[in-house]
């Protein structure tokens, strides 16, 4: 019984990292605390706007008033119309948290996530085909992760021009082809996690005599206020649509390409602190912080490809238009002088900043519902 209690004591002994074999204390695993809670704010501030000049130029294209306010080419029509809906579902969101480990923003935060957007949107046909339009899209101050309590809060305005040319008429199954180049500019702020608490469980690994030694170390983290994320992005894009005149009811399918000028910022300049609760299973009493200022900036991913399809349904003067598109974007123009930010970068994870490296491909079904009147 003896020979066997004496190792027992032994590796009980070492689990408490202090060269004496005693408990751990607060004190002792500060230093890994609070350079871990560094790591992941800088983490996020690295790969969010990577994500966001990635994903976000998928909202900006002109609509081009669906099918068209004038198929026949004539000339002398006028739309005003109200777009209620415009929503983007974004890919790979939660990747922006990949890298942190006390705060683990990775579980938090979705997968997919939502865009949405609404605004008007307007139309003039010049005759002889040529149609010019735009597009003014807003978003006020809203929180588009109310599920799992951590905000995610966005604003924005957009605004797009375009003018296209219509070569043909419809007629029978013969659609109409009708020929775009639009621009628009895009500007927003995006804020994660503003005065956010939560609870975390953390591996601290503390120097000891014996060698470094791991301790789960408890309590919680909070954003005092939260880190700030923006975009200024400029687009152009050209496009070719086919649209049949079916009675009120008139399909449409097009193609577009897409070229995107302009930064996706971030940036932490906020208080984050970290309690510490429990070492070892044991109550302990601590408190660990970080107010460093980590900014990051890189340019949005130049090159978009667009399918869409969708229909219009005209009843006299009014008109109903759904829109569905996909968009796909390619990041290969990633700035790499990451700064203060290269601290928490792994190159072994699988996070925005690492895939855009290698020419980041990334994803948004882009659904958009609108109302107009044609004169």
């Amino acid at each position: 019984m003896k020979r066997r209690l004496l190792p027992c004591l032994l590796s009980a002994a070492l689990m408490f990292p202090t060269s004496a074999g005693a408990q751990a204390t607060a004190a002792e695993v500060a230093p890994s605390v609070q350079n871990q809670l560094g790591d992941d704010v800088e983490s996020l501030v690295l790969n969010m706007p990577v994500w966001m000049a990635s994903h976000v130029p998928s909202m900006m294209p002109w609509t081009g008033n669906g099918a068209g306010i004038d198929l026949d080419r004539g000339g002398g029509d006028f739309s005003i119309g109200l777009m209620p809906v415009r929503i983007g579902l974004m890919n790979q969101f939660s990747t922006v948290g990949a890298g942190t480990e006390l705060v683990d923003l990775e579980s938090l935060l979705p997968g997919v996530f939502p865009w949405p957007q609404l605004g008007v949107t307007l139309g003039v046909s010049l005759g002889a085909g040529f149609e010019i339009g735009a597009d003014l899209m807003f978003l006020p101050r809203l929180d588009l992760n109310p599920a799992s309590g951590l905000t995610v809060s966005a604003e924005l305005f957009q605004a797009a021009v375009g003018i296209g040319w219509r070569i043909n008429a419809p007629s029978g199954p013969l659609p109409t082809f009708f020929l775009s180049a639009s621009g628009s500019i895009y500007h927003g702020k995006l804020e994660v996690g503003a005065n956010h608490t939560a609870p975390y469980s953390y591996d601290a690994v503390v120097d000891t005599s014996a060698g470094p030694q791991t301790v789960t170390t408890e309590g919680q983290w909070q954003f005092n206020g939260g880190p700030e994320f923006f975009w200024t992005f400029y687009q152009v894009n050209v496009e070719l649509r086919m649209a049949w005149n079916i009675e009120v009811f008139r399909p449409y399918f097009g193609l577009g390409v897409g070229f995107t000028f302009g930064d996706a910022s971030g940036e932490a300049a906020f208080a984050t602190q970290a309690t510490i609760e429990r070492v070892a299973g044991e109550p302990s009493e601590g408190t660990e912080g970080y107010d460093e200022t980590v900014r990051y900036s890189t340019p949005a991913a130049q090159y978009m490809f667009r399918p869409l399809l969708g229909f219009d349904i005209v009843a006299g003067i009014f008109a109903v238009n759904l829109q569905l598109e996909l968009s796909i974007i390619q990041h290969d123009n990633l700035n790499t002088d990451v700064g203060a930010a290269a601290d928490s970068l792994d190159p072994t994870q699988d996070v925005p900043f690492n895939k855009a490296k290698d020419a980041q491909t990334s994803a948004t079904f882009v659904t958009s519902l609108g109302f107009r009147f044609q004169f």
